[in-house]
């Protein structure tokens, strides 16, 4: 017998059709965990459709009460998405999103989920702005909790500036002939809406409403998914008294030099400097006393004898006088003790801006690649000795995550950017 969850829904129909809800015995069944997960909205971030709208209510539906599940890799629908509209919020960013997954298995629990961020500003969804994997196993531990699964957007995801996006699920690398399950908590029929799925993936996919797609003369068939962006003004919720404008480091031989401009800062104890190799175990290098002015004012920081021949990653904990801290966002340098250091200011916005500090007159050559590794973007110059400030320009560049490679002699350093 087929189930179908409105969740992640999967359903075995020719590609294009539309399912008709009165084609089948439409029955309600009991939720799992006795209810929707616990909220474990933080405080500091400013949140969609939580707490959960009263008249939503939480269900997920069967055809003909039948036994199992169904989920996975199937040729009709592999993508589940929620529309957001924060134009009235004064946030600029994503940073985390709370999904709540009602029911998780699978016999490899390293298998990864997809949460894909789009930009809604055109009505639905369009270029991918940021992508997290979640792994199988952080899912069935939470639903096993009773918790939503948190998914956190390092850096956080910056959203379009008419701040419509999507948020979604693609569970395409799941497959119900491996063994694999997964479902999201849905509202009840027509208590909600924005909800949307892709639709034909084997033949590229197209995007549609729930509406559009399921609607009967049955039932409006309108729902909404329980996925929740947190959103923040700044990289980070739970913000301390301060607001971090700019975070920059740059090497001056064997040393680097970290500044910061902050403004609004009220009950800061102090800047704690903290340094990684590989950008995930951090280290502090030293600390800075807070001087708690409201108007905007900039620190510096010199990390001394930095002894590393590739790139090194800084981020700032900011410590207030109750013992909170929260951290800023990571920056990265690619450090030589010949004095030679890259910054690269990402995200980036029409032009990529670089800075290089040279020991001596070099050519440089700076190349975008598009996560398919074709080549967008070339340009060439001729470093001097000392600092060097590039532009690379590319305003007409799609929004969405990038390759870019600086090429100085025979070395190349590679990073990340996000548009």
């Amino acid at each position: 017998m087929k189930k179908l969850y409105l969740v992640i829904f999967t359903f075995f129909t020719l590609a294009g059709a539309k399912a008709q809800l009165n084609n089948a015995k439409f029955k309600k069944i009991s939720p799992i965990n006795n209810g929707a997960p616990q909220n474990t909205v933080q405080s500091g971030c400013d949140s969609l459709n939580l707490p959960v709208p009263a008249k939503w209510g939480i269900a997920y539906y069967t055809f003909n009460s039948g036994a199992g599940f169904v989920t996975g890799n199937n040729n009709y629908s592999t993508e589940q998405a929620q529309f957001f509209n924060a134009s009235a919020k004064n946030d600029s960013y994503i940073s985390e999103a709370l999904l709540g997954f009602g029911l998780a298995k699978t016999p490899t629990a390293t298998k990864t989920v997809a949460v894909k961020i789009y930009d809604g500003s055109t009505g639905g969804p369009g270029e991918i702005i940021g992508i997290q994997n979640i792994t199988m196993q952080t899912i069935m531990t939470d639903v096993a909790a009773h918790h939503y699964t948190d998914v956190k957007f390092s850096p956080a995801i910056e959203l379009p500036l008419t701040k419509k996006f999507f948020i979604s699920v693609d569970f395409s690398s799941l497959a119900l002939s491996a063994g694999d399950s997964l479902t999201l908590f849905s509202s009840l029929v027509d208590s909600a809406t924005d909800g949307w799925t892709l639709l034909n993936a084997a033949n590229g996919g197209y995007w549609d409403t729930y509406y559009n797609v399921y609607s009967s003369a049955q039932s409006t068939a309108d729902w909404g998914l329980y996925i929740h962006p947190l959103l923040s003004t700044g990289q980070t919720c739970n913000s301390l008294p301060v607001h971090l404008l700019s975070f920059s480091a740059a090497s001056m031989g064997k040393n680097i030099s970290l500044n910061w401009k902050v403004a609004q800062e009220t009950g800061l104890k102090e800047y704690q400097v903290e340094r990684a190799a590989d950008g995930i175990n951090f280290s502090t290098s030293g600390s800075v006393p807070a001087t708690n002015f409201s108007t905007e004012h900039s620190y510096s920081f010199t990390d001394f004898n930095v002894y590393s021949s590739g790139t090194v990653y800084y981020r700032l904990k900011q410590v207030d006088l109750d013992g909170k801290v929260t951290y800023s966002n990571v920056i990265s340098l690619a450090f030589k003790n010949d004095g030679f250091g890259i910054k690269v200011v990402n995200p980036f916005k029409g032009a990529v801006e670089i800075q290089v500090n040279s020991p001596s007159a070099e050519k440089m050559q700076g190349v975008i690649y598009d996560m398919l590794g074709r080549k967008i973007v070339t340009t060439q110059q001729v470093l001097s000795p000392g600092q060097n400030s590039i532009s690379i320009q590319a305003g007409t560049l799609p929004k969405g995550v990038y390759i870019l490679n600086v090429i100085v002699g025979k070395t190349t350093y590679k990073y990340k950017i996000i548009n």
